[in-house]
């Protein structure tokens, strides 16, 4: 029985239901931002690096919600969830974990980034902001599929995978900006000559 998804996709809920999963849509992610963006980031960019973060830790199937924020909201979560009242710059909330875990389905769970952190992280560290919310994005959807630094050993591994994968996501970036046409240029295309 045919099934419409979200945008417009028309998969086969029987071949999902007999676990035939290449026939199902790809999961996504939904950003919500409860704060002004600065300029220089888009809604546009952060979803593309979460599909990026997703696919290369193998869960392009998978789906989470992101919510970018202000450094109030963080806060109250913060203190509300984890006993500090302070903001913090990412706060992770895995469905993967606890009591109710296996009905999570292909859902991750929650990350949620301050923005106002972020920036602040970022003119301190000399980076620019993208790259720090890709970190912050990078460390909290780790988090959601497990990992966690309450050891050394573990805080190495988790720094690691993290750094290989914001290099990922600059390196697919850059890969994919080399090959986006100059606006305002025309360019003739080649036409095939035969031989």
């Amino acid at each position: 029985m045919p099934l419409r998804a979200a945008r417009g996709q028309v998969f086969d809920l029987t071949a999902l239901r007999a676990g035939r999963a290449d026939k199902a849509p790809s999961m996504a992610h939904t950003l919500l931002v409860n704060t002004k963006l600065p300029r220089e980031i888009t809604r546009t960019e952060v979803s593309k690096r979460m599909r990026i973060l997703l696919r290369e830790l193998g869960h392009a199937r998978s789906s989470m919600s992101v919510v970018l924020t202000s450094d109030t909201e963080i806060r109250a979560l913060n203190k509300n969830y984890r006993g500090y009242d302070e903001p913090t710059d990412v706060l992770a909330f895995a469905l993967r974990e606890g009591e109710f875990s296996e009905m999570a389905g292909r859902e991750l769970g929650d990350v949620i980034v301050s923005v106002e952190t972020a920036e602040r992280q970022a003119r301190e560290a000399g980076k620019t902001l993208m790259d720090e919310l890709t970190m912050l994005l990078a460390h909290g959807t780790l988090h959601l599929l497990g990992w966690d630094h309450d050891t050394k050993k573990k805080d190495a591994a988790m720094r690691a995978r993290t750094d290989e994968l914001c290099a990922k996501c600059v390196s697919i970036e850059k890969s994919v900006s080399a090959h986006k046409p100059v606006v305002g240029i025309k360019v003739k295309p080649k036409t095939a000559k035969r031989v």
